[in-house]
C-alpha cells in the first residue's frame, strides 16, 4: 500500500523510550526519539537553539566553587543577576560571595553599609559558619553543602527589595536592595534597618510562651553586652539546666528571648561569643583542670583529643554531664540526675583531652530593651526567638496580601508566618506589656488584623513546607499534600484564623516554584518531574498535572548509563520560566539542561534537551532577566568549562531567537544577530578605534592596541598627519608588537612587514578600521576551535598566510622551532600568522634539509609564539603540543619555503581570531550539533498497522521555514548522512543568499525497511527551523 503521511507537528516533543509502541497516541503523532538543541514552537514546528553568548568572567576564588544566580529584576529595562559563589576563609569558615551583574554583564557596584553609601566595592563576602563577633557580617549559620545546594535560594522581590532564604532552613534571610542605578546593598535581614535597639527584636516570630515550671531564666545584674541568663529548675534556683545549644554552627548564638519582669517584658540576645567554648586539659584523679570553664553542674559536653584509655576510658560522640568543682575545674557524670548527685565518673589519667560544650544552662547576652541598663530578676514567663541558629530559619519565602510570608523551620516545619501588613520586617506577632521592650503601637496595645500571625497547619503528617505561591488564594506546597490558605471573605489576618484546604496530594520537593500564567509549576518529591498547579474551573477545585509523564525519561539527560554512575539521585536541581519563548529551562543534578516548551492554548507539552559546545561543560546555575531593552526574556546560564586545559567559569546567555531573512542584516541590536554557537562572541572591527600621537622610526605607540596586521583603516587628525600619510586614503596596518603598529600600502606588504616611510605630525590622530583579517577579543575561547560567521557569511578555514621563507640558520634544532625571516633580509624577523592545528608542507633550495621532516609530505603546526613554530605529525599531536625532532647537521646555506593550507578557525593564544578574507564583523565561537530523530514511522497498512512491515520510503520532504545548511539521512545510516543542497549551482557557502523558507524535495537514501526513523541534522552556525516532514512510500504487507 501507498503512503504520503505528514507529521506537521512536534508539540509532544522528545518522548520517554517506553512509548515507542503507542503509536495509537497523539502524542506519539506528534512526538520525535530525539529532541536535542532544538526547541519546539508553541505553534508546532522546531527551530535551532540560539548560542549561548559570552557575558562575562564570573572569576571564583577557586576552580571548584560552584556560582549560582538569583535574578534581580527592578523593571522591564534594568535587570541583574545576583551571582553567589561559596567560599571558604580558613580564619572566618564557610562564605557567602556576593557580584551583581547587569543584563550586560557589567560588574556592578556594592556598598558595605548604608551609612556609607559611596563606600562600593565589586564583592561583598558573608559568612554563614563559624561565630563572627559581629552579627552585621555574620549569619551564624552552616549550609551542610554550599557545592550542591548553591540552587537552591528561595527569593521574592517588591520593588528595589529581594529577599532571600535557603531551603535547607540554616540561613537567617537576606536583604538585597537596590540603592539606585547600578548600585546595590546586601545585609541580613535583622541588621538590614536598625543597628541597636528594641526593634532588632522585631525581624523574627517568637515560640509560645514557657509553660514549663521547671525551666526559669536567671537575669543577672549586668548590663550592656554582659547580662548573664542561667537556665534554672525553680525561680532563684541552685539547679541548673543545660537548655542552650553550643553547637558552633547551629547553636543558640545569636538568639533573642523575651523574658516577662513582673509587668515589663525586656529582650535579650544571646552574644556570639556569649556562650562557653572548646577547651582542653589533662584528667587527673578524674578531675580536669582548665581556665574559666563556664560551665555548670548538669551541662552536657563530649569528648574528644587524646581520650583516657582503659581502664576507664571516655568515648567519642556520647554525652557527659558536668560536675563543676570551681571556676577551673570540672568533673564527670554519665547522666544528668548522677552529675547533680555529686556521682563522679572514674577516668584513667590523660593528657590533652578537649571538652566540647553541647548543652550549657548559663550564656551571656546584650540587653536589647531600650531603657533599663542593669537587671537582677527571675521568671519563668519567657519567650525564645522562632528564627535562630538552633531552631532554624525560614525554608521558603513569598508575598501575599502586602504581607512577607515565610514558610517552615527546622523546629516547627509546617508552619506559616506572616510580617505585619505593609512591613516586611515585621514579624513579633504577640503585643507586649508596657516597659522597656518599647513605647509605640507596633509592640502595645490590643491586636489588630495587620499584626504579623503564625498558623501551623493541621493535618495527620507533619510533613515540611516546600513552596509558596501567591494567587487568588495563597497556595501552600508541602512535602506530601498542596493546600491553599485563605480568609474567607476577608485577608488572612491574625484576629482570624484561616482556612486550609487540602487540594491534592502529590508531595513537592523544596526547589523554588514558578508562576506560568495561571499556573503553579512545582518538582514532584522525587525530584524527577515538573507538575502543574492550576485551578479547574469544571469540578471547582484545584487539580495537579505531571508535565513530564510522557518524557520522564528527560532528566537523565547525560546519564552515561555506566554501572558505576548511580542514576537513582537524577534530580532537577533548578527551573526558570522564560516567557517570551514559553519555555520552562530546568538544570539537573547532571549539570544538565533540559527545557519543556508548554502551551495550554495550543496543547503543547515538548520537552527537548541539550547540550552545550565544548569540552567537559558543566551548567552549574540558570536564571532569566529581560534584556536591556527590555523586549525578551534570556536565559542566563552560570557555567564551567575548559579552555586550554583549565577550568574557566563564565556567565553566558541564550537569547532571542533569529527571525532575519539573511545572515547578514543592517539591525546594529545584538539579539538581531545570528548566533548560532556557544560561548559566542561579536566583533566588529569598526568600533576598535584608536588614537596616536606621535610616531618614532616609521612606528606609532598604541599601548595595548589589540589590532592585526593586515587591518584595513583610515585616518583623521585634530593636527596634522605625520609626512607619508594622507586622509581618506585606505592603509593596512603592521603590528610591530603589543604597543606599536607601522602602516603599509597594500595587505600585502603589511604581512610582507614593508612600512610606508612616516615622520612628524601634531595632534590627536585616530584610526578607524574597517576591515580586517585579524579580529581580536576572543581570549575566553584561547586554543579553541571555533565556528566563524564573518560578514554573515559561514567562514570554514582560518587564515593561511602566503609562502613563508627560512632561511637555513633559522631552524633550531636544540628546541624543534622554526623561525620565520623575511626573505629580503637576513636578519628581519617577521610574525608567522599561522595557529595551531594547520596543515603544512615545505621545499628546500640550495640543498639544504631539515632531518625528521620530508619535503612534500604534510605536517601539521604547533603555535609557539608569533615569531617560532613547530611541527607535528598529526593533527592530535599538534593539538597535544607534540612536535617533530628536527635536526639540522651540516647545513650552512640555502633557505625553505613553507606553504600553508587548510587553516582551522582556532583563536591563538591571546585571544585573536585569524581569517582568510578581509571582514567587518566576526561572530565565533564553539560548535553544537542540533538533531532530531523522528518516532518510527507509522503510515498504516492495508491491513491495520505498518508496524513490523516492510517499508520502504522513497523520498521525504522537508518544509523549512529562515534555513541555511543541514543534513538528513535514516536512522540506521546515522554516521553517513547527506548534505541538504541549498546553495545554487555557482554559488559559494559564504555567497550572499537569503536563507531558505520552503520545501525540499530529498530522495531517501534507505532501503528496504521493516522501522524508518528519520534524522535531521545542523551542525553549522547557521539556523534551521523544520515545520513538516513528509514521507512518501509503500508498505508490502
Amino acid at each position: 500500500m501507498k503512503y504520503r503521511y505528514v507529521q506537521n507537528s512536534f508539540t509532544s516533543g522528545e518522548l520517554h523510550p517506553r512509548l515507542d509502541g503507542r503509536t495509537d497516541l497523539e502524542e506519539y503523532a506528534k512526538g520525535v526519539s530525539t529532541l536535542e538543541n532544538f526547541i519546539t514552537f508553541r505553534q508546532g514546528g522546531v527551530s535551532r537553539r540560539m548560542g549561548s553568548r559570552y557575558v562575562a568572567d564570573l572569576s571564583p576564588v577557586a576552580d571548584t566553587s560552584y556560582v549560582g544566580l538569583v535574578p534581580f529584576i527592578f523593571s522591564k529595562k534594568e535587570s541583574y543577576n545576583i551571582a553567589i559563589e561559596a567560599k571558604t576563609v580558613a580564619s572566618t569558615g564557610d562564605t557567602l560571595r556576593f557580584k551583581v551583574y547587569s543584563s550586560s554583564g557589567t560588574l556592578v557596584n556594592i556598598t558595605t553599609t548604608l551609612d556609607n553609601p559611596e563606600g562600593y566595592a565589586t564583592h561583598q563576602d558573608i559568612t554563614i559558619a563559624g561565630n563572627s563577633s559581629s552579627s552585621v557580617t555574620s549569619l551564624g549559620t552552616g549550609l551542610e553543602n554550599l557545592t550542591t545546594e548553591i540552587n537552591n535560594f528561595v527569593y521574592v522581590q517588591s520593588a528595589d527589595t529581594l529577599f532571600l532564604t535557603h531551603n535547607t532552613g540554616r540561613m537567617k534571610p537576606l536583604v538585597i536592595a537596590r540603592i539606585a542605578l547600578d548600585k546595590f546593598y546586601i545585609s541580613n535581614i535583622e541588621d538590614y534597618f536598625w543597628t541597636t535597639g528594641p526593634k532588632k527584636t522585631m525581624f523574627t516570630p517568637y515560640l509560645d510562651a514557657n509553660t514549663d515550671s521547671g525551666k526559669h531564666i536567671t537575669v543577672g545584674s549586668g548590663s550592656g553586652a554582659a547580662v548573664a541568663l542561667s537556665m534554672r529548675t525553680t525561680t532563684g534556683g541552685a539547679v541548673h539546666v543545660p537548655f542552650f545549644s553550643a553547637d558552633a554552627i547551629n547553636g543558640h548564638h545569636g538568639a533573642y528571648f523575651i523574658i516577662t519582669n513582673t509587668s515589663t517584658d525586656e529582650c535579650f540576645k544571646i552574644n556570639w561569643n556569649g556562650i562557653p567554648g572548646v577547651f582542653t586539659g589533662n584528667f587527673s584523679s578524674n578531675q580536669m583542670a582548665s581556665t574559666a570553664h563556664g560551665l555548670n553542674t548538669g551541662d552536657v559536653v563530649r569528648v574528644s583529643g587524646t581520650l583516657p584509655a582503659a581502664p576507664n576510658p571516655l568515648v567519642v560522640d556520647t554525652d557527659y554531664y558536668i560536675i563543676k568543682i570551681g571556676l577551673n575545674d570540672i568533673k564527670l557524670a554519665t547522666t544528668l540526675a548522677n552529675a547533680r548527685a555529686g556521682t563522679v565518673l572514674t577516668v584513667t589519667n590523660s593528657t590533652g583531652t578537649t571538652i566540647t560544650p553541647k548543652f550549657v544552662s548559663t550564656v551571656t547576652s546584650t540587653d536589647s530593651s531600650s531603657t533599663t541598663s542593669t537587671h537582677n530578676f527571675n521568671s519563668d514567663n519567657w519567650h525564645e526567638s522562632g528564627f535562630n541558629n538552633y531552631r532554624g530559619f525560614p525554608r521558603t519565602i513569598s508575598i501575599f496580601e502586602q504581607r512577607l510570608i515565610y514558610g517552615g523551620t527546622i523546629l516547627n516545619p509546617d508552619t506559616l508566618f506572616g510580617s505585619m501588613t505593609g512591613n516586611f520586617f515585621h514579624f513579633l506577632e504577640e503585643r507586649v506589656s508596657s516597659g522597656t521592650l518599647g513605647t509605640d503601637t507596633e509592640y502595645m496595645g490590643t491586636a489588630v488584623v495587620t499584626d504579623p500571625f503564625q498558623f501551623t497547619i493541621a493535618s495527620q503528617e507533619v510533613n515540611e513546607i516546600t513552596w509558596l505561591a501567591p494567587h487568588t488564594h495563597l497556595e501552600v506546597g508541602t512535602l506530601g499534600t498542596e493546600y491553599i490558605v485563605t480568609g474567607g471573605d476577608n485577608a488572612i489576618s491574625a484576629i482570624t484564623p484561616p482556612f486550609i484546604k487540602s487540594q491534592t496530594s502529590h508531595g513537592g520537593s523544596p526547589i523554588p516554584i514558578r508562576k506560568v500564567d495561571q499556573s503553579t509549576i512545582f518538582v514532584s518529591r522525587d525530584g524527577k518531574r515538573l507538575r502543574e498547579f492550576k485551578y479547574n474551573n469544571d469540578n471547582g477545585s484545584y487539580v495537579s498535572r505531571s508535565l513530564s509523564v510522557a518524557a520522564e525519561h528527560i532528566v537523565s539527560h547525560l546519564f552515561d548509563g555506566d554501572s558505576s554512575d548511580a542514576s537513582a539521585g537524577i534530580e532537577i536541581v533548578q527551573f526558570v520560566y522564560q516567557s517570551s519563548s514559553g519555555i520552562i529551562w530546568c538544570l539537573t543534578s547532571r549539570n544538565a539542561l533540559i527545557g519543556l516548551t508548554l502551551d495550554n492554548d495550543t496543547g503543547t507539552v515538548a520537552w527537548h534537551k541539550h547540550v552545550l559546545g565544548g569540552t567537559t561543560v558543566k551548567i552549574n546555575s540558570i536564571s532569566v532577566i529581560p534584556n536591556s531593552n527590555g523586549t525578551y526574556d534570556d536565559l542566563y546560564l552560570s557555567l564551567s568549562r575548559t579552555i586550554d586545559g583549565a577550568t574557566e567559569h563564565y556567565l553566558e546567555k541564550i537569547g532571542e531567537e533569529f527571525s532575519h531573512t539573511k545572515l547578514s542584516n543592517s539591525s546594529t541590536s545584538e539579539d538581531d544577530q545570528a548566533w548560532f554557537s556557544d560561548s559566542s562572541k561579536r566583533v566588529q572591527i569598526s568600533t576598535l578605534t584608536k588614537v596616536f600621537t606621535s610616531v618614532s622610526s616609521d612606528a606609532a605607540t598604541i599601548t595595548g592596541h589589540g589590532l592585526g596586521t593586515g587591518t584595513k583603516l583610515r585616518l583623521t587628525t585634530t593636527g596634522t598627519l605625520p609626512t607619508g600619510l594622507a586622509l581618506l586614503t585606505d592603509y593596512y596596518l603592521i603590528k610591530k608588537d603589543a604597543n606599536t603598529v607601522q602602516f603599509a600600502t597594500t595587505a600585502k606588504n603589511a604581512f610582507d612587514h614593508i612600512p610606508i616611510t612616516i615622520s612628524g605630525g601634531s595632534g590627536n590622530h585616530t584610526i578607524t578600521p574597517s576591515s580586517a583579517y585579524i579580529f581580536p577579543g576572543f581570549s575566553h575561547l584561547d586554543e579553541e576551535d571555533v565556528e566563524v560567521l564573518a560578514d554573515g557569511f559561514y567562514e570554514q578555514n582560518g587564515h593561511t598566510p602566503p609562502t613563508l621563507t627560512v632561511l637555513y640558520n633559522k631552524v633550531n634544532a636544540s628546541n624543534d622551532r622554526i623561525n620565520l625571516v623575511y626573505s629580503g633580509s637576513a636578519s628581519t624577523v617577521i610574525p608567522h600568522y599561522l595557529v595551531t592545528g594547520s596543515e603544512i608542507y615545505y621545499k628546500s633550495f640550495a640543498n639544504a634539509t631539515i632531518g625528521g621532516i620530508t619535503e612534500g609530505t604534510t605536517y601539521y603546526v604547533i603555535r609557539h609564539d608569533d615569531d617560532y613554530f613547530k611541527l607535528a605529525t598529526t593533527y592530535a599531536n599538534a593539538l597535544a603540543g607534540t612536535a617533530i625532532d628536527l635536526t639540522t647537521s651540516g647545513i650552512t646555506s640555502g633557505h625553505f619555503e613553507f606553504y600553508p593550507s587548510n587553516a582551522p578557525t582556532r583563536i591563538d593564544e591571546g585571544g585573536f581570531l585569524r581569517l582568510n578574507e578581509p571582514v567587518a564583523e566576526v561572530i565565533a565561537g564553539l560548535k553544537y550539533t542540533s538533531k532530531l530523530k523522528t518516532m518510527k514511522l507509522e503510515a498504516g497498512a492495508q491491513f491495520g498497522t505498518s508496524q513490523g512491515s516492510i517499508k520502504r520510503n522513497d523520498s521525504i520532504v522537508l518544509r523549512f521555514q529562515g534555513t541555511y545548511g543541514g543534513k538528513f539521512g535514516i536512522a540506521t545510516n546515522e554516521n553517513n548522512l547527506e548534505e541538504i543542497v541549498f546553495r545554487p549551482a555557482g554559488h559559494g557557502m559564504g555567497s550572499d543568499l537569503e536563507l531558505f523558507t520552503g520545501d525540499k524535495f530529498l530522495d531517501f537514501p534507505g532501503d528496504y525497511e521493516r522501522f524508518f526513523q528519520v534524522i535531521v541534522e545542523q551542525d553549522k552556525p547557521l539556523p534551521m527551523n523544520l515545520l513538516a516532514i513528509v514521507h512518501r512510500g509503500q508498505t508490502y504487507d
